[in-house]
């Protein structure tokens, strides 16, 4: 089943409220780098996706 100690409720076993100074606590979401992508590459990758959508109906519908 679960790995989890049964007092911190972490599988680490590190306490939730107060993480060691020498060990940042892996579970704090607060400083998470996301890949981020030019604007101009996701706009026409949105534009090709409406086409294609369109297109779909269109081929359903037997236009």
């Amino acid at each position: 089943m679960s790995e989890r100690a049964p007092h911190t409720g972490r599988r680490d076993g590190l306490s939730a409220d107060h993480p060691a100074p020498n060990h940042p606590d892996p579970a704090r979401m607060d400083r998470v780098v996301l890949p981020r992508l030019n604007p101009w590459p996701a706009l026409l990758i949105l534009v090709l996706l409406g086409f294609g959508y369109i297109g779909l109906w269109n081929r359903l519908l037997g236009g």
